[in-house]
């Protein structure tokens, strides 16, 4: 019971913070306009999924005019990465799930797909093929 009612005060937490993430990434997508903003997501979920430690240089445009929006509100792109990070999290953890890079996702698609979920098998293999050949192109 203890265990149970510690799980539910962490998603209570970060629930809490999770809204005001969304709040902060609002009004950055607000400041950096669509484009800029869906290309500046791209290269902070490439980064933490497949593990990466630089943004890639055709990523580093974007990332500076992150940069610039940020700096007018005292935040690091560090600390922006930490924030989104901590809401991926906080949604994983809401969802009963976990962050996991390509490798595991892919591991566990090819060993624990639920028989029922065996139709969606081609279709997933498809999608992380498509993101394995937009990886090794930029």
């Amino acid at each position: 019971m203890k265990v149970i009612l510690k799980k539910l005060e962490k998603l209570e937490f970060l629930d809490v913070y999770r809204g005001f993430i969304l709040l902060l990434a609002l009004k950055v997508q607000k400041r950096l306009g669509n484009e800029v903003w869906i290309a500046v997501m791209i290269a902070i979920t490439r980064k933490r999924q497949y593990k990466k430690v630089n943004f890639t240089q055709d990523e580093k445009d974007n990332i500076l005019k992150l940069e610039t929006v940020l700096f007018s509100v005292n935040i690091s792109v560090e600390e922006f990465e930490l924030l989104m990070a901590l809401e991926a999290n906080s949604n994983c953890e809401f969802y009963a799930g976990k962050d996991q890079n390509l490798e595991e996702v892919i591991q566990q698609l090819d060993t624990a797909l639920p028989s029922e979920l065996q139709g969606f098998k081609t279709p997933l293999r498809r999608l992380f093929y498509a993101l394995d050949i937009w990886e090794l192109s930029s």
